[in-house]
């Protein structure tokens, strides 16, 4: 636990700075109400709207987290909350905020949505279509059985995301 790291870290003399805690009771916030179902995912994940402000979260319960065989069973949330502090924490802002709460189905994590804009810096490719301006990540097939290539550009912002998925044994 982070505890251990800056315990060992103290003793060596190094000024890491504190992490705040998660804490073990989650925030209130004034009334989280469910607006849809985000069905694709892995886990119980719902678009949920803050009453008092308009905002959209993704809001993900712990008692809608599916068991993983590498990680203790009902830490998502948690993690997502500290990924976020993190990236907060070393500069990289890379993770949109997202808070520890109290929603309408229990304590979970709820995180900033926003409206996703098309972007050229990902895309999904034929393979006869990938020249040297993209980077291969994994190949795969369509709908239609055809092959496809998942490409991304050599990004400053995507490396700068790739090392941080590497600081934080990013299993995604």
């Amino acid at each position: 636990p982070v505890s251990h790291v800056h315990a060992a870290a103290r003793g060596r003399g190094s000024h890491l700075p504190s992490v705040q805690r998660i804490p073990r009771t989650p925030v209130c916030m004034t009334a989280l109400s469910l607006v849809g179902r985000l069905t694709q995912a892995s886990n119980a994940t719902f678009l949920a709207r803050e009453e008092s402000d308009g905002s959209l979260w993704v809001y993900k319960p712990v008692a809608g987290e599916a068991p993983l065989w590498d990680f203790p069973q009902g830490t998502l949330s948690r993690r997502e909350v500290a990924t976020y502090q993190l990236s907060e924490r070393w500069g990289f802002g890379v993770v949109l905020e997202t808070r520890w709460v109290e929603g309408p189905l229990g304590p979970g994590s709820a995180q900033t949505w926003i409206e996703g804009q098309p972007t050229d810096k990902v895309e999904v490719l034929a393979p006869d279509d990938v020249d040297e301006s993209w980077l291969p990540v994994v190949m795969g097939e369509d709908e239609a059985g055809e092959p496809v290539v998942l490409v991304h550009r050599d990004d400053a912002r995507l490396r700068q995301i790739c090392l941080f998925d590497l600081l934080i044994n990013n299993s995604d």
